[in-house]
């Protein structure tokens, strides 16, 4: 006897509004980690070196936790076929792990609670986001439901971030900067936040499996397997590769001017008390381009719509790079940080959809559903790239001479501080356009690829390994 979702219209809109919103509050809490390394530089005195130092030992540790979380999320969906209580402990350690971040308990902090705090930040937001991204793709059963959970999921992702920039702009704040003051009050909202989105999402989503599936086999798909066994399926995915490598060289870019975004705008262009007006517009006009991506990739297809994403970015870059502090009006700036969100939009969409049109190749060929395992392996990449692209930027703008809290500086440190922010970002986001289109996964081939792999699941229930 078959296992049939209740998916009736309203339960299914239901459900597609429910999973998203606890990623409300994991963006909220996320969106100030830039942010967080130029307020410790700035406020609490730690050197540039001191937290690239720190960025670093995180990516070791990720290197361990992303892969075993995955693996253990995946084998526990092999028995259970559940991935709630990964989603729920990810969340509340989450939030618990931020509120010691973002309120240090006092103004002089070294760089060992730096540390303790940001690696346990990063465990926790691991923890959440590779079971839930996981969980997303198994509630969709093909590439258009695929844009439209993973297109909710990015809208609740831009309005978490929303919410964390407007906090400076309460009326009680003497600044609309960004403060130890103001991190600390994102935290206290975000922890009074998570309790409810969490219970919504829990009580009202399905677990799985898919709709139409029968339970006796897809667990036969969903039996746990060896990591040397899972690990030689992934690597024998060439198009998961290709992703990877696109990914890979996109992420330096995107770290190296994320990792100085905030002090090249607040240090350099003088624009601090601006940010939040900044981005909050930014933002906005991010939330209402989702719609607009999805409809533009079932026309020209995710890898074209993703590259022109890329480029909205690239063109961002190329135009912060001709603004000066003598730039009395933020209009420029606040186009081209709409640019960069724009980019941030589509690659929040269609990223982790054609991932996931990728892994269910991977399922048809290896007979195993371990998506959490993929998207474990790519956030690994991603996370580790982009903390350490953000160390290097950190360190090469130090080398030149950059000082954070200098209130002058010479031709020479604007240069390094260019170079690390723009300039180099601007080389490696273009390379990841061209792997972008040597991706070989369209609409039409995760079609066929969904035909087959569902009729093997109903109807021959073959194990594979």
């Amino acid at each position: 006897m078959q296992y049939i979702r209740k998916t009736g219209r309203i339960d299914s809109f239901v459900q597609k509004l429910a999973y998203p919103l606890p990623q409300i509050v994991v963006a909220f809490l996320f969106g100030p980690i830039a942010i967080t390394q130029g307020i410790y530089a700035k406020y609490f005195g730690l050197s540039l070196t001191a937290i690239a130092v720190v960025l670093l030992v995180s990516r070791i540790f990720d290197a361990i936790t992303d892969p075993l979380i995955g693996y253990w999320s995946d084998r526990y969906y092999a028995k259970t076929g559940n991935r709630k209580p990964f989603v729920v402990a990810g969340a509340l350690l989450f939030v618990l792990s931020s509120c010691f971040l973002y309120a240090p308990y006092t103004k002089v902090v070294s760089p060992v609670y730096f540390c303790i705090c940001f690696l346990a930040f990063y465990f926790s937001y691991t923890l959440f986001s590779i079971p839930h991204m996981a969980w997303g793709n198994e509630l969709a059963s093909n590439s258009v439901e695929k844009n439209t959970i993973f297109g909710l999921r990015a809208i609740a992702d831009k309005v978490g971030k929303t919410v964390f920039y407007a906090v400076p702009l309460l009326p009680f704040f003497s600044s609309s900067e960004f403060t130890p003051e103001t991190l600390r009050w994102s935290a206290i909202i975000a922890g009074a936040l998570m309790f409810p989105l969490l219970y919504v999402c829990i009580r009202f989503v399905d677990k799985g499996p898919r709709k139409g599936v029968s339970s006796k086999v897809n667990g036969s798909l969903r039996s746990p397997v060896k990591i040397r066994a899972l690990l030689y399926s992934i690597w024998n995915n060439l198009p998961f590769r290709i992703y990877i490598s696109a990914s890979f060289v996109g992420g330096i870019g995107t770290g190296m001017w994320y990792g100085l975004m905030f002090i090249y705008t607040d240090t350099y262009l003088k624009m601090g008390e601006k940010l939040p007006y900044i981005f909050l517009v930014s933002i906005g006009v991010s939330i209402i381009s989702i719609g607009f991506w999805c409809k533009l990739a079932r026309h020209l297809g995710k890898r074209v719509t993703w590259s022109i994403g890329k480029l909205c970015y690239i063109t961002a870059l190329v135009g912060i790079a001709l603004l000066s502090p003598s730039q009395s009006s933020a209009l420029p700036l606040i186009v081209m940080q709409s640019l960069v969100y724009l980019g941030f939009a589509c690659h929040g969409v269609l990223g982790p959809s054609l991932l996931a049109d990728i892994i269910d190749y991977g399922t048809l060929k290896s007979g195993r559903e371990v998506g959490a395992s993929y998207f474990s392996v790519h956030l690994l990449v991603v996370k580790t790239v982009v903390a350490a692209s953000a160390s290097l930027g950190l360190f090469l703008a130090g080398w030149y001479g950059y000082d954070a809290a200098a209130t002058n500086h010479t031709d020479e440190h604007i240069f390094g501080l260019r170079l690390a922010a723009l300039y180099l970002p601007i080389i490696f986001l273009s390379i990841g356009v061209v792997l972008i289109n040597l991706i070989p996964m369209n609409d039409r081939r995760h079609a066929i690829i969904r035909r087959r792999l569902d009729t093997t699941k109903l109807h021959k229930g073959i194990n594979y390994a």
